[in-house]
């Protein structure tokens, strides 16, 4: 029997967190896969140090486009001996990406891409006068936004021309698939968000309980305002969206009330893409900034708060009360505040504003969720399967061709 590999090209700092949620080591654990992994950050964005959070060690990092072009050419001479696959994060969205893109349809190789977002989609925006106004000042303000808008959809209408397609789209739930992947010579494999398919593979190991002592409810850190998460790719100021000064004191007043509500402590997931150093923080009032697997600490937590953390679909799964949160600054940004709209919807949950006063009723009402909302969020976004099985035994019965 042929022996398997997965090729695994990131468009940036590729991480331990990420060699879990992709379901890898029981990938190579259960079915001997050989992994390589590439991580192309430095030639996508000529940043070496573009996401903060512990790196991979086994990850390749390549100084250039031709270094790595060399070395995944050289996987081509192996495919006789070798059953190659490539699931690809590198989306089409600037001239390397393209090129990376090009590479992958001239190798012949089985491409898989994740093609749902796994999480409600981005709002559609009423454009009036003042909305238009404020883009184009956040525009003034911040050029390279323009810039990347600009090459972004270029090379979308390219790549579109040149069908760089992925043989196989992976679709998870109903909602937020790539419609333009349905008109196309694509085979769509039924498949599960990483973050149920964490969930699947913690079932598995029904003993392990968190580290975390007592009652406590967990607040799912999102991406800014310490930290710039995906907004450095699109050189969007984080001060447009929110400040540390007006987000940090309202938020830990919020927690203060809320602590002394419901009689638990608030802990603090941090994001995948965050760097603390302190494990008590005096910016989140001393509070503790867990370590543990999400899709372990949420099991055990009461509660669940964030802003609108993709790690909210723990909520879901667990059938967990979830507090969503936003202030009067995310308010103001028009984005945020509809996005953040949307998935309380979904959820069917209140929107919370920590700038406001305090109402217990609100929080109580949070406290008693709907469980059909919930089943009907991981059918949307999370996965549409009956059969449980994890990603990585799709993913072997699909690279195997036994689909």
């Amino acid at each position: 029997m042929r022996k398997s590999k997965l090729i695994i090209l990131f468009p940036n700092k590729f991480r331990k967190f990420d060699w879990q949620r992709f379901d890898l080591p029981q990938l190579e654990k259960n079915y001997d896969f050989e992994i390589e992994i590439h991580d192309l950050g430095s030639i996508l964005y000529n940043k070496k140090k573009i996401f903060l959070g512990e790196p991979f060690k086994k990850a390749i990092q390549f100084e250039n486009f031709f270094a790595w072009k060399k070395h995944f050419r050289k996987n081509i001479s192996d495919n006789n001996n070798i059953n190659i696959a490539v699931l690809n994060f590198v989306k089409v969205e600037n001239f390397y990406s393209f090129l990376i893109n090009l590479e992958l349809k001239k190798s012949k190789f089985k491409i898989l891409e994740f093609a749902s977002l796994q999480h409600p989609a981005a709002p559609a925006i009423n454009f009036n006068f003042s909305i238009l106004l404020r883009k184009i000042l956040i525009g003034l303000r911040n050029p390279k936004v323009v810039h990347h808008f600009l090459i972004f959809n270029f090379f979308k209408i390219l790549s579109n021309f040149l069908e760089l397609y992925p043989t196989y789209a992976l679709k998870c739930g109903s909602d937020g698939f790539r419609s333009s992947f349905n008109k196309k010579k694509i085979k769509i494999v039924e498949f599960n968000a990483y973050d149920y398919s964490m969930f699947l593979n913690s079932k598995s190991h029904t003993t392990i309980r968190s580290d975390n002592e007592g009652d406590y409810a967990l607040f799912l850190e999102s991406a800014g305002p310490l930290f710039p998460g995906d907004n450095i790719f699109r050189g969007l100021k984080m001060k447009e969206i929110f400040s540390i000064e007006n987000w940090f004191p309202p938020l830990n007043k919020f927690f203060d009330h809320l602590e002394n509500l419901l009689k638990l402590k608030v802990k603090i997931a941090p994001h995948p893409r965050s760097n603390h150093l302190n494990k008590f923080p005096d910016y989140y009032g001393n509070r503790e900034i867990i370590s543990e697997k999400i899709s372990i600490a949420t099991k055990d937590a009461k509660v669940i708060i964030s802003r609108n953390s993709a790690g909210l679909s723990f909520g879901a799964i667990y059938k967990k009360p979830i507090i969503m949160i936003i202030s009067d600054e995310l308010k103001s940004y028009d984005f945020q505040y509809e996005y953040s709209k949307n998935v309380a919807n979904d959820l069917g949950v209140d929107l919370i504003n920590i700038n406001e006063k305090f109402e217990k009723e609100k929080i109580l009402r949070n406290l008693n969720f709907n469980q059909s909302k919930y089943s009907e969020y991981v059918k949307k976004y999370l996965t549409l399967r009956d059969d449980r099985k994890p990603n990585f035994e799709i993913l072997n019965e699909l690279i195997n061709e036994k689909l």
